[in-house]
């Protein structure tokens, strides 16, 4: 499983993708390190693309050396843990884009439609609040899923490089039908005649 097979095929793409992640890298924390120093871009705007940087180049680190590494393995499986591992920063880092991406939308609708109470309505105190609250909901949904997921333990080393949470979702469902019977009894609900 991988790209290719051929030797000289895997050495141009690890080149490849290889300066396609220090270009992401340098550009992204590059951006960030200007927001942090230069005082005239501490307004939200900036501050909200300095984290979607951050977490972008959290995203790229999440996935891409083991992609890289991979090219010249052997064995290409990661155990489970580290599959979760994997799975739950990338998760982290795409459900915390999303937040901020949504916190983006609304300073630039307060800028457009607001644009004389737009210091009142987003003030900076307001700005690290929704930042904050981007970086937790991006925390708390892939906690949701990992525990989830490691509750099943039923596989023993992942062969993909992401785990794909449908696939898993499809290979454990029984054991996932026999939890949610669990959890209906539990709340006192009779289970049905098919268990659930």
């Amino acid at each position: 499983m991988g790209f290719t097979d051929q030797p000289d095929l895997k050495a141009l793409l690890f080149v490849v993708f290889f300066a396609i992640y220090l270009v992401t890298m340098v550009g992204n924390l590059g951006l960030v390190a200007l927001i942090y120093m230069e005082h005239r871009l501490h307004t939200p705007m900036y501050i909200f693309l300095g984290n979607l940087a951050l977490m972008d180049s959290c995203c790229s680190c999440a996935i891409t050396p083991k992609m890289l590494e991979n090219f010249f393995s052997e064995d290409r499986r990661i155990s489970l843990y580290e599959c979760m591992a994997q799975f739950y920063f990338l998760c982290l880092a795409e459900t915390a884009d999303c937040f901020l991406l949504a916190a983006m939308a609304y300073d630039r609708y307060v800028t457009i439609c607001r644009p004389l109470q737009y210091h009142i309505l987003m003030s900076k105190k307001l700005c690290v609040q929704m930042t904050t609250a981007a970086y937790i909901g991006g925390n708390l949904h892939p906690m949701i899923h990992v525990g989830l997921l490691l509750r099943l333990a039923l596989l023993p080393a992942c062969s993909v490089l992401v785990t794909d949470l449908g696939v898993v979702v499809q290979l454990c469902h029984s054991v996932m039908l026999s939890d949610f019977s669990l959890v209906v009894e539990w709340a006192g609900c009779p289970p049905t005649s098919s268990g659930i």
